[in-house]
Formats: structure tokens, sequence, C-alpha cells
């Protein structure tokens, strides 16, 4: 998602609480794939929310990225270039998507072609979904499950409503909020009337194309929570400790729904779309000391890299997976030392993959639009 917000023709300030909490959220993204795919919880009396429900935060992500990039793209300079807007998409997540993909295809060879081994996890690993995985449809209705890696089903589903986005803003972006709201409802009525009625757990055999609908619905909710409570400007003088008190609140409730056995409950994971996130992002932005606190460098850089983060633990739990077969380690997956290992791994490879390959990509493709958009004289 995009973290340079521009309101006319001049850049607006960034929201870096914002990006701290990205950061946070990509992190209970790996918390969820650690137990899930290791099969293990250490230290689960500090991150068991995170072990049963940290697939919310995927959600969560919708929700922030229709924010943001309604801030960044719905305004009067940026809104009618369509093809800049997509081709700065493109450049934003499309390089390390094609990296993993080829790292992921790479190990899952060496697992079954030179070590006879079952697949790791995912099990349509094939030359269609290659094809699919390159256009970024790996996901949004034409898969037969999850393909390569994984955890990059939602970048699928998010570019494809970031197109229906970018066409909503160019018709006439003046008219957002009940265009988006209006996406949004429809989406919900879908999500909730089709299948099981789950977000987290939404049958996706029978109705392949539910994630679609489910991106659209957190997508279209931070697009119209931009309109009606960040378009206009602020003062410092609007933020409160009230703001605080609320933001500590919802995560408290979020907490206490996840530890109560609400985990891919319909209803508690609508509401955590429709009420509890937007109300995280609100108060985040107006509070005091909680403000101040996700405005710290080391989470702030954690939002920074989040998107390495997000698609870079699942090659390494299938690189430590490999390792294990073969016989060249031996790890105790229930161990918080490995689990911390493990997540200091993480943030290392992102750290680099974030200056290696996600910011000269982004400049290299656009200074490549820079010269074809440029008129001829």
């Amino acid at each position: 998602m995009e973290s340079t917000i521009q309101m006319n023709s001049s850049p607006a300030p960034r929201l870096r609480e914002l990006d701290s909490l990205r950061g946070l959220a990509a992190i209970g993204v790996l918390f969820w794939h650690y137990q899930g795919h290791f099969h293990a919880k250490p230290l689960a009396v500090v991150f068991e929310a995170f072990y049963r429900a940290g697939y919310y935060a995927v959600d969560f992500f919708f929700v922030l990225s229709g924010l943001v990039l309604a801030r960044a793209y719905a305004n009067e300079y940026r809104s009618h270039r369509f093809a800049e807007n997509m081709v700065k998409r493109i450049a934003r997540i499309f390089p390390l998507h094609l990296v993993t993909l080829v790292l992921v295809a790479l190990g899952q060879y060496v697992l079954v072609e030179l070590m006879g081994r079952r697949q790791f996890i995912v099990p349509y690993n094939d030359l269609y979904h290659f094809a699919l995985n390159l256009g970024l449809a790996q996901y949004v209705g034409f898969q037969s499950g999850f393909s390569f890696n994984a955890p990059s089903w939602s970048i699928s589903t998010e570019f494809w409503v970031n197109v229906l986005f970018f066409i909503v803003i160019s018709i006439g972006w003046k008219r957002l909020f009940p265009i988006s709201l209006g996406i949004a409802v429809v989406s919900l009525a879908l999500v909730v009337t089709t299948g099981n009625g789950s977000l987290g757990a939404a049958d996706t055999v029978a109705y392949p194309a539910i994630t679609l609908i489910r991106t659209a619905f957190g997508f279209f909710v931070g697009v119209a929570l931009h309109e009606v409570a960040f378009r206009e400007p602020r003062t410092h003088a609007s933020s409160s400790l009230l703001f605080d008190a609320v933001f500590i609140a919802a995560i408290a409730l979020l907490i206490w729904g996840a530890l109560g056995h609400l985990s891919f409950h319909p209803r508690f994971e609508v509401l955590s779309v429709l009420v509890a996130f937007p109300v995280l992002l609100l108060t985040a932005s107006r509070s005091v000391l909680v403000k101040q606190t996700l405005r710290l460098s080391p989470l702030t850089f954690l939002g920074d890299i989040s998107f390495s983060i997000y698609l870079l633990h699942f090659p390494l739990q299938l690189l430590l997976h490999v390792l294990i077969v073969g016989g060249w380690v031996a790890l105790d997956f229930q161990s918080g030392w490995v689990l911390l290992l493990f997540l200091g791994i993480t943030i290392g490879m992102a750290t680099f993959s974030y200056y290696l390959v996600e910011l000269p990509a982004q400049r290299a493709v656009n200074r490549w639009w820079a010269v074809r958009s440029k008129p001829k004289p």
C-alpha cells in the first residue's frame, strides 16, 4: 500500500502511526502462520491472541489500504491518471511478489523432485497456478486452492480491487463516499449470504471468488472511513487522551474476542471490519500517547518493511522445512527461542528486501514511466 499521501498537487504528511499498525499486523499474520504451519504455540501466554486470530490482520490490511490509497489517489491531481496509478501500484507490489514466487517454486521443486517429499503446506504448485500468479490472479476465482507463496492470495485480490478503485476515482472522486459505501454494503451482503457467511473461513471451494468480495468489503470500508473522517485537514488541538482510551478499549475488545473463542465467528469478523478496525485507525491518528508510541522509529520502520515481512515469512518457513527434512538442522518450534529466531531472521530478510528489491524496483519502474509518459517535442 502507498505511504506517500497527496492532496491536490502537494503531498500531505504521512500518518506514521498507521505505518506502525501495518507493521504490527504483518507480525500478527506471521504468528498465525507459525502456529498453523509448524503446529506450535511458543510463548502462548503472550501471543495466544495472534495464534488464534492472526488472520484478522489481513482484513485490517484491507481497511487500512483503502484509507491510505484514498488519501493518496482520490484528489484532483491524481484521480484521473489511471495509467500512471496502475503503473505505480504494479511497481509497488509485483517485483517482490515475483521474487518470492520464484523462491517458493524452487523450494517446492527441491522438496518434491530432488528429495522425494510431499509439497509443503500448499498443494497447487503447477504451471497453471504459476501463470495465475504471474497475472496476480492466483486467488480471485480461477484457482483450485492456495498456490506457491500462499499469503500472496491477498495481494492478488487487493490488486484487482485497487483496479476497481482507480476506475471509480477516475470517473468521479468527488462522489467517492456514496460509491465506496455502496460497494462495501453490496460486498458485505454477498459475503454474509454466500456459503457460511464467514470472512476468514469462507467456502472458497463452492465460491472461489468470495475472497475477492471479502477484500472489496474491507477496502471500501477504509475508503469510506477516509471520506468521512480523514478528508479534511485537522489541527493538533483535535487530539485528545480520550482517543487513547478508546484505542486501548478497541484493542482489548479484539483480544477478548480472540481469546474468547470468537475466531471465525461471522458476526465478530464483520463487526471487526465495520467498527473495530475503523475505530483503531481513527483513534490512533487522533490520540496523544498512543500516537507518540506508534511514531517511535523502530515501529515505523516495521511498517516500512511490512510488505516484505508479509511475503517473505512463508518462503523462510519452506526453507526451514527443507533443511529439517534433509537432516541439516533440527529445530524445536515449540521453543520460544526458535520463535524469536524465526521472527528476527524474517525481519532481517525483510530489511534487505526493502532496500535491495522493493525500493530499487519502484524507482526503476517509476523512472521508466516518467520517460515513457514524457510529452514528445
